[in-house]
């Protein structure tokens, strides 16, 4: 019988590849046998190329390299092959719909929730009563009389919104502190609870001439401890054309009254205005800078302050360098 002469294509490349790995490794172990540091070199290449072309051979050879074949279609059980009446597995059921009568609506997949999507409005707040609003109308047009709030410096009705949000506890310091929200001209909030150091003696003095309008020049300022709770201030300051002096004693960590009321005449004199102060919880001061003509008991009767203390001899609120001297 004689053989087949035709050939594999696959076999026949397989066959190229083992003898071209099989001369490769040859080749490297001849080398190496020469010695010299380039032939090894060139015969680990060497054997390395026949045996990567070996080892290609074996993996493509591996039954689980294979392409499988594609799995038969399950035979019908020989019930229902042998029953006339089941239906035939390529025929639709007479209960399912035709693919081609009512297509299917896709699902509307849901729309993630974005950052920037508008958020839900704020509740709303509810305003002030007549009553609160016809008092703290009358405590702007006292601030305004004396001079510590200019005509056109606050908003009447943004003013009203801001107590609602707060909750509108006008006995308290709230109209003052929505008041501070705004830079005010002639007021500002000197805190009480706060460590007096040459920074903050240095801030409060720029912050005292600024709402009296006069120029004022710092040349010194010295914090010396005296005791565990106590300093020692000295400061050189040039207010106006009038060279001051002050030395007083404060506590470390709280607001005294020395420096307002020390530099009170000076800058009355240079700039015409009056300061007075109205002191508030926690030890925290509004200083404004008023009318000299200012009488500081129409603004008391407005003035009620949470955690006020009382700084005249007749018992007001408001005060000045002569109330508390």
């Amino acid at each position: 019988m004689d053989r087949d002469t035709g050939s594999d294509p696959g076999s026949s490349s397989r066959r190229q590849v083992v003898l071209r790995g099989v001369g490769f490794v040859v080749l490297g172990v001849g080398l190496l046998s020469l010695g010299g540091w380039i032939y090894r070199v060139a015969g680990l290449l060497a054997i390395a190329l026949g045996v990567f072309g070996l080892a290609s051979i074996v993996v493509r050879r591996r039954p689980g390299r294979t392409d499988a074949p594609r799995p038969a279609s399950p035979e019908p059980s020989r019930s229902a092959a042998s029953d006339p009446s089941a239906p035939s597995p390529s025929s639709p059921s007479p209960s399912s719909p035709s693919p081609s009568s009512t297509p299917a609506t896709p699902a509307t997949p849901a729309t993630p929730a974005s950052p920037w999507e508008a958020a839900a409005p704020a509740e709303a707040v509810e305003p002030l009563p007549e009553s609160a609003r016809r008092r703290v109308d009358a405590h702007l047009s006292a601030l305004v009389d004396a001079g510590a709030l200019a005509p056109d410096e606050i908003e009447t009705a943004w003013l009203l919104e801001r107590l609602a949000e707060e909750g509108g506890d006008l006995d308290g310091d709230d109209l003052f502190l929505v008041l501070g929200e705004r830079p005010l001209r002639r007021m500002t909030l000197l805190e009480g609870q706060v460590e007096q150091t040459r920074e903050t003696v240095h801030d409060e003095i720029a912050e005292l001439a600024r709402i009296a309008g006069v120029p004022t020049e710092v040349q010194r300022v010295e914090v010396t401890p005296t005791r565990p709770r106590e300093m020692r201030i000295e400061a050189e300051l040039t207010v106006g054309d009038e060279p001051v002096a002050l030395d007083y004693a404060s506590p470390a960590k709280d607001l005294t009254l020395d420096l307002p009321v020390g530099l009170a005449p000076t800058l009355r004199a240079a700039g015409g205005l009056r300061l007075a102060g109205l002191s508030c919880g926690d030890g925290d001061v509004w200083v404004a800078a008023l009318d000299p003509d200012t009488d500081l008991a129409l603004l008391d009767r407005h003035g009620r302050v949470e955690g006020g203390r009382r700084g005249a001899a007749a018992g007001g609120l408001w005060f000045d360098e002569a109330a508390i001297g």
